[in-house]
């Protein structure tokens, strides 16, 4: 080997070599640290910070918004799932009442994100700015949301389960049973169905297309439960219809 080709065999390991150190300082640099650095406010757009540990590969802190909804933050990040079906990435929040589980993975070079917990509605319903001052109990269990990059509505499938309880907005309040929401998708045509969970009997149904036109229907029993009339001696029939654009 000559001179020439053995200085530059030495720059190149040199210069790995200090790639390599500069990278691994980065990955594994306390998350405190670049949050000093990079983020020297403990507050961005409402969100407050605080109790930062670990690094980018695992760590946890503490959020809020407006001093509202204290959350804990949890993740994990395992580089060596990329090319298995395990999660690459973890993240739990959790609050005094609820739990959430977030964990990401590829399908191919797809990328797929999955949801699943339980959320106590009173309380994040009680800390939240709604519209008509709404409100609601009952416990939330979120089985599954499957989110997806498939266009329009980038998600694949829903299961979601209410305990039932109180729906209250602008001083009317209703009673509602245990209901269950769940969703189909055919040909980039989603629908979802809010049901009973006793009875199975359907509530509301939504089928939306691909152009982001949705066809609701809503049932009579619907209207029973929340108070609002009798257009037929039918539960079970569609008394309402519209079509409605969806804008996200």
């Amino acid at each position: 080997m000559n001179i020439l080709a053995y200085n530059k065999a030495i720059l190149s390991y040199l210069l790995l070599c200090s790639l390599s150190f500069i990278l691994s300082f980065i990955l594994l640099t306390p998350i405190k640290i670049i949050q000093e650095k990079f983020l020297p406010s403990s507050q961005i757009n409402g969100f407050n910070f605080s109790q930062l540990t670990g690094n980018i590969w695992q760590g946890s802190l503490n959020a809020s918004y407006r001093h509202k909804l204290k959350t804990k933050a949890q993740w994990t990040i395992h580089p060596s799932h990329l090319l298995t079906d395990e999660s690459l990435i973890k993240i739990s929040l959790s609050t005094h009442q609820s739990q959430l589980q977030f964990s990401s993975n590829f399908q191919g070079f797809s990328p797929e994100f999955k949801v699943q917990g339980k959320l106590n509605s009173r309380e994040i319903s009680s800390q939240l700015s709604l519209p008509k001052h709404a409100k609601m109990t009952g416990l939330v269990h979120i089985q599954n949301i499957s989110l997806k990059n498939t266009p329009p509505y980038f998600f694949d499938n829903l299961n979601i389960k209410w305990a039932g309880g109180t729906v209250s907005a602008d001083n009317n309040s209703n009673r509602l049973p245990a209901l269950k929401v769940s969703s189909t998708t055919e040909n980039d045509i989603i629908t979802l169905h809010i049901s009973e969970e006793a009875s199975q009997q359907i509530l509301l149904k939504i089928i939306a297309n691909p152009d982001k036109q949705a066809e609701i229907k809503i049932t009579q029993r619907l209207l029973t439960l929340t108070k609002q009339g009798q257009l037929s001696d039918n539960e079970n029939e569609f008394v309402i219809r519209f079509t409605e654009k969806l804008n996200f």
